[in-house]
């Protein structure tokens, strides 16, 4: 094994130890438990029904195992955050930094997005088998919805405050 791979892996285990000792867990009143809950239940009823979606078009045409597998649970997990945000449930009492998150979450949004944008690979791809160019793009629908209602959401709820 390369060096820097050793160094690489040791710093990772470091950094999640570190990571699991001091971090504190979130503190969640009644009604952002009872929204969650009922936001993972719309999450995985989203799952299902993207799987059954899929099996309907995996008989039609012929998918990517990695593609089928992360659509149904990319939809799972923005179905879940997205109706967790809207109902101020995301984010728990004790959390600092909120909207300096939402906004790292908008930006990283927008650079997956650009990223996504310029790749020259990205109009030649085939759903046939996994390139990296989809999950990015995945990741630029996700990041810049989410943090974009992460921001709205914030902002709506200071003012509220107020």
């Amino acid at each position: 094994m390369d060096i820097l791979t050793t160094i690489f892996i040791a710093a990772l285990v470091v950094f999640i130890l570190v990571l699991l000792a001091t971090s504190k867990k979130g503190q969640f009143d009644e009604r952002q438990e009872l929204i969650r809950g009922r936001g993972f239940k719309y999450g995985f009823w989203a799952i299902c029904l993207v799987d059954a979606l899929l099996l309907l078009v995996v008989r039609k045409f012929v998918l990517s195992p990695q593609l089928l597998l992360l659509l149904s649970l990319f939809a799972g997990l923005w179905v879940f955050s997205l109706y967790a945000l809207w109902d101020s449930a995301y984010f728990a009492m004790n959390q600092k930094k909120i909207k300096q998150l939402s906004w790292l979450f908008l930006f990283l949004g927008v650079l997956y997005t650009v990223q996504s944008i310029t790749d020259p690979e990205l109009r030649h791809i085939s759903l046939r088998s996994w390139n990296g160019s989809i999950g990015i793009l995945i990741m630029a629908v996700y990041f810049l919805t989410v943090g974009g209602l992460m921001v709205y959401c914030v902002y709506r709820d200071q003012h509220k405050q107020d």
